[in-house]
């Protein structure tokens, strides 16, 4: 597998490389499978997402023909666990890569699920449902997910492959430590670098207010984490009133 952006990869492919192991030429594949994470050339894991979409459609399908028999409560259980849940796994890793129609389409099967929770008509707005169940959309899941991983890579200080990535704030003359709750964005040059764990883990985390990054463990992860929750939701509650404000 040759990784890259196209313009990247049709240079190589333009000098027909081919790689040996123990004599034999190893076959070019364009997508590759590693512990249930589908891995596309050029890093926007397309093809493990459009898995996980029709997997979720078809479930919901299924889900459609008991749904007169279940209560309110028990479609949300079963949405959350066999349909939404599936896009958890590894959010991590693919929600700083995303193509906006590949977050659109995640997005989409959220919608779905809460019309088939709440009998609502296929073509009702679901933002303000969400938002006044107080449930976060999926952008806002990868977001506590992603900054819940960061919150425990700090405090924790482990896997130390990762915790030795993030470096706080310092002084480029000095090299002192100029801010301790902020963490330091390493430099680019190219828009693909956003993507890397470095650059989504700084963002992220320095795009939380002051009292969320001076926290210390006397918090506790518990919560911190029902804080965050809070927060994403009032930021996606305030986003909403300014896109149907304009």
């Amino acid at each position: 597998m040759i990784l890259g952006n196209k313009h990247q990869r049709a240079m190589i492919q333009g000098r027909n490389p081919l790689i040996s192991l123990n004599g034999e030429v190893l076959e070019r594949v364009a997508v590759a499978k590693n512990l249930g994470l589908y891995i596309d050339e050029d890093l926007r894991f397309s093809e493990h997402l459009n898995i996980k979409i029709r997997n979720a459609f078809y479930k919901l399908k299924v889900l459609y023909g008991v749904r007169r028999f279940l209560t309110e409560k028990v479609r949300q259980i079963l949405v959350e666990s066999l349909i939404l849940s599936s896009f958890n796994y590894c959010d991590a890793i693919y929600g700083p890569r995303l193509l906006r129609k590949t977050e659109n389409a995640i997005q989409r099967v959220q919608n779905a699920c809460t019309r088939f929770c709440y009998d609502l008509p296929r073509r009702s707005h679901i933002t303000p449902v969400i938002n006044s169940h107080k449930i976060l959309n999926m952008k806002s899941r990868r977001n506590l997910h992603l900054t819940m991983m960061i919150y425990r890579i700090l405090h924790g200080k482990c896997p130390p492959y990762l915790y030795e990535k993030l470096h706080w704030q310092r002084d480029n003359d000095t090299r002192r430590v100029i801010n301790k709750w902020k963490l330091a964005t390493p430099k680019h040059k190219k828009a693909g670098f956003r993507g890397c764990f470095r650059f989504a883990a700084a963002k992220i985390w320095n795009d939380l207010p002051p009292p969320f990054r001076t926290c210390d463990n006397i918090l506790g992860e518990i919560v911190f984490k029902h804080k965050l929750y809070n927060l994403y939701l009032s930021l996606q509650i305030e986003a909403a009133r300014f896109v149907y404000a304009k």
